[in-house]
C-alpha cells in the first residue's frame, strides 16, 4: 500500500489514495458552494441598489401625460415694444387736455 497522496487531477493508484481524493472533492464542492453563495449576495446587493427608491417608497406610477403644454414660440420684443408706445399716448393725451 501506499502512503503518498495522488496530484490533482490524476488517478488513484491504491485504495488509500482515494481517502484523500474524497477530501480534495470536498473542499472543492465547499469552495464551489461559498462561491455560489457569494455571487448571489452580490447580485441581491445590486438588484436592491438599483430599486432604493422603490423599496424605500414603494411602487411608483408615472403620472399621464395631459399633453397641454403649449410650447409655441412667443414674440417677446413685438409686445415689449407695443407697451412703451401706448405708454407714451396715454401720456401725450394727459398733457393735451
Amino acid at each position: 500500500m501506499s502512503t503518498r497522496k495522488p496530484a490533482p487531477g490524476r488517478k488513484a493508484v491504491a485504495l488509500s489514495d482515494l481517502a484523500g481524493i474524497k477530501k480534495q472533492l470536498a473542499e472543492a464542492a465547499a469552495a464551489q458552494a461559498a462561491e455560489a453563495a457569494r455571487a448571489a449576495a452580490q447580485a441581491q446587493r445590486l438588484a436592491a441598489q438599483k430599486n432604493l427608491f422603490e423599496n424605500a417608497v414603494g411602487k411608483v406610477q408615472r403620472l399621464p401625460d395631459p399633453g397641454l403644454a403649449d410650447i409655441s414660440p412667443r414674440a417677446p420684443a413685438a409686445a415689449s415694444a407695443a407697451a412703451p408706445a401706448r405708454r407714451s399716448r396715454r401720456i401725450a393725451r394727459i398733457h393735451e387736455r
